[in-house]
């Protein structure tokens, strides 16, 4: 039968404000459409601690198969638009076997 890998990364931030957060989240799904992929994007939202996030879905892989290389390029892009800044990427694999 085979296994799955699935990642998804998770971005967000206690510091920037939801406007930071939206012009991030904005390219990234600019990105994400041109790509075909814009549905694994996920809405921005906010808390009353401060913290804004969003997140890209996870993109599976079957093993034996090659990974998505438009959602690859995405996080590459994701992780060049938030260097310096008070945003914190985490990126989460879940396999199943």
């Amino acid at each position: 039968m085979g296994s799955v890998l699935l990642n998804a990364v998770w971005v967000g931030s206690f510091k920037a404000t939801r406007l930071e957060t939206e012009q991030i989240h904005a390219t990234i799904l600019v990105a994400a459409e041109e790509a075909g992929i814009g549905e694994l994007v996920s809405n921005v939202s906010s808390s009353s601690n401060g913290l804004t996030q969003f997140l890209l879905a996870p993109c599976g892989s079957k093993e034996g198969f090659p990974d998505n290389l438009a959602w690859e390029a995405l996080v590459v892009l994701l992780a060049e638009r938030t260097t310096g800044t008070s945003f914190i990427i985490k990126r989460f694999y879940v396999a199943e076997t």
